[in-house]
Protein backbone atom coordinates (compact mmCIF):
# COMPACT_ATOMS: atom_id res chain seq x y z
CA UNK A 1 0.00 0.00 0.00
CA UNK A 2 1.56 3.09 -0.77
CA UNK A 3 1.55 5.82 1.50
CA UNK A 4 -0.41 9.07 1.19
CA UNK A 5 1.81 12.14 1.02
CA UNK A 6 1.23 15.49 1.22
CA UNK A 7 2.03 17.66 -2.05
CA UNK A 8 6.23 18.49 -1.73
CA UNK A 9 7.50 20.97 -3.96
CA UNK A 10 10.03 19.73 -6.52
CA UNK A 11 12.50 22.24 -5.53
CA UNK A 12 12.76 20.23 -1.69
CA UNK A 13 15.33 17.78 -1.75
CA UNK A 14 13.73 15.29 0.13
CA UNK A 15 10.15 14.11 1.14
CA UNK A 16 9.83 12.48 4.40
CA UNK A 17 6.63 11.23 6.13
CA UNK A 18 6.14 11.98 10.42
CA UNK A 19 4.66 8.37 10.21
CA UNK A 20 6.18 4.80 10.46
CA UNK A 21 3.36 3.11 9.24
CA UNK A 22 4.61 2.39 5.96
CA UNK A 23 7.96 1.22 5.27
CA UNK A 24 9.93 0.97 1.43
CA UNK A 25 12.48 -1.90 0.65
CA UNK A 26 15.40 -0.49 0.18
CA UNK A 27 17.12 -3.45 -1.64
CA UNK A 28 13.76 -3.71 -3.57
CA UNK A 29 13.61 0.02 -4.35
CA UNK A 30 17.19 -0.13 -5.45
CA UNK A 31 17.20 -2.95 -7.65
CA UNK A 32 13.53 -1.28 -9.68
CA UNK A 33 15.43 1.62 -10.79
CA UNK A 34 18.84 -0.01 -11.13
CA UNK A 35 18.90 1.51 -14.84
CA UNK A 36 18.39 5.37 -13.15
CA UNK A 37 21.70 7.43 -13.21
CA UNK A 38 20.47 9.22 -9.76
CA UNK A 39 19.70 6.20 -8.35
CA UNK A 40 23.20 5.25 -8.71
CA UNK A 41 25.88 4.49 -5.45
CA UNK A 42 22.55 5.26 -3.76
CA UNK A 43 23.09 3.13 -0.61
CA UNK A 44 26.79 4.11 0.09
CA UNK A 45 26.25 7.70 -0.20
CA UNK A 46 23.10 7.15 2.21
CA UNK A 47 25.45 5.19 4.36
CA UNK A 48 27.89 8.07 4.49
CA UNK A 49 25.02 10.56 5.18
CA UNK A 50 23.43 8.66 8.32
CA UNK A 51 26.96 7.85 9.56
CA UNK A 52 28.08 11.79 9.50
CA UNK A 53 24.69 12.36 11.49
CA UNK A 54 25.05 10.05 13.64
CA UNK A 55 28.74 10.34 14.72
CA UNK A 56 28.34 14.46 14.55
CA UNK A 57 30.15 15.63 11.63
CA UNK A 58 28.70 19.18 10.83
CA UNK A 59 26.97 18.46 6.79
CA UNK A 60 28.95 20.98 4.64
CA UNK A 61 27.28 19.75 1.42
CA UNK A 62 30.38 17.39 0.44
CA UNK A 63 29.51 14.04 2.27
CA UNK A 64 33.00 12.57 4.09
CA UNK A 65 33.68 9.04 2.81
CA UNK A 66 33.05 6.09 5.40
CA UNK A 67 34.75 2.62 5.09
CA UNK A 68 33.08 -0.81 4.06
CA UNK A 69 33.40 -1.86 7.79
CA UNK A 70 32.13 1.45 9.11
CA UNK A 71 29.02 0.93 6.59
CA UNK A 72 28.62 -3.03 7.59
CA UNK A 73 27.58 -1.53 11.27
CA UNK A 74 24.37 -0.25 9.79
CA UNK A 75 21.35 -2.14 9.67
CA UNK A 76 18.22 -0.76 7.87
CA UNK A 77 15.03 -2.40 9.88
CA UNK A 78 12.07 -3.60 8.36
CA UNK A 79 13.58 -3.64 5.31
Amino acid sequence: VDEPLFFTSPEAHFHISDSQRYSEDITSWLQSNRNDPACANFLPLLKDHILGHLRGHPYDGNERGFSHQDHHTMIFEKN
